[in-house]
């Protein structure tokens, strides 16, 4: 069927902004003869059309605002910790998500990535004390790359509230999120091993506004103490839990239901925990 004027005049005032799709539709015709009558024409598409489209068949973004899904929440906390938000090079500007880790932990949480339809690539992390090969799951969608900015994930030491638009009954996966990020749980032994002592450390940067974590931690009777650290690698901010009812607390909080989501060298340090303090309840 020829085109008429009118067709092609609609065609090139649409075609690059609204895309092959909307094209289609108002001027019912078949995708492919309106990708063969704009390659005639040389019309082509815009970058963030190109972006928005293919970001549309990979995630919805709304999942990621309001957050009902377990993987989501704990993911946005590994993100936090061990993510970034950068910009494509290109004219568009286009935001790409990216976390990285080491492939031994990767190895564990790369499922979630992939269910969720991120993109994956494996690198030599050389500058690293023994070159790590590093992990890296990433998405390039520009409405979710400036949802997180505007929740300072590229300001990180503002702090955020982005937990405010979770379902309340998921926020802990956001919290084992942040701890399989920049938590440690340390074991040492005291009185010449006689007994242990644990505790939970997060680290961050030096000027760290550690709001996002501690207005969770009051409300599950978690007592914490904020310590600014300087010495000859640096300077850096820890929020230390010392207490074994605080500790227990956190655990129990952010364990629940944590099946295939979750470091299971730290949650192993969990059992550890709860096994020592057993056997030293028989013993007593």
């Amino acid at each position: 069927m020829r085109w008429t004027t009118d067709e092609i005049n609609f065609l090139k005032e649409n075609y690059s902004k609204k895309g092959i799709q909307y094209c289609s539709i108002e001027l019912k015709k078949s995708q492919s003869s309106i990708k063969n009558k704009s390659n005639k024409l040389k019309l082509y598409l815009d970058k963030d059309v190109v972006s928005k489209n293919m970001a549309k068949n990979i995630i919805d973004v709304n999942e990621y605002k309001n957050v009902n899904d377990p993987r989501i929440s704990y993911i946005l906390g590994l993100l936090w910790t061990d993510g970034t938000v950068g910009f494509a090079n290109n004219r568009s500007r286009t935001p790409i998500i990216k976390h990285t880790c080491v492939k031994s932990d990767s190895d564990i949480i790369s499922k979630t990535f992939k269910d969720l339809k991120w993109r994956h690539f494996f690198n030599e992390n050389n500058k690293s004390i023994g070159k790590n090969t590093m992990s890296a799951h990433w998405i390039s969608n520009r409405e979710l790359g400036e949802y997180l900015i505007s929740n300072n994930f590229r300001e990180k030491s503002l702090g955020t509230t982005i937990y405010n638009n979770f379902n309340h009954e998921i926020i802990h996966h956001f919290v084992r999120g942040l701890f399989d990020g920049d938590g440690c749980f340390v074991v040492s032994d005291t009185q010449k091993g006689k007994y242990k002592q644990f505790s939970i450390t997060f680290s961050s940067t030096y000027d760290q506004n550690w709001n996002y974590l501690t207005n969770i931690l009051d409300t599950i009777e978690v007592k914490y103490r904020v310590r600014l650290c300087k010495d000859n690698l640096g300077k850096s901010s820890q929020l230390n839990i010392f207490d074994s009812k605080s500790i227990k607390n956190l655990c129990d909080f952010m364990y629940k239901n944590s099946e295939s989501l979750r470091l299971e060298r730290k949650f192993n340090k969990y059992i550890q925990f709860i096994n020592y303090k057993d056997t030293m309840t028989l013993l007593k």
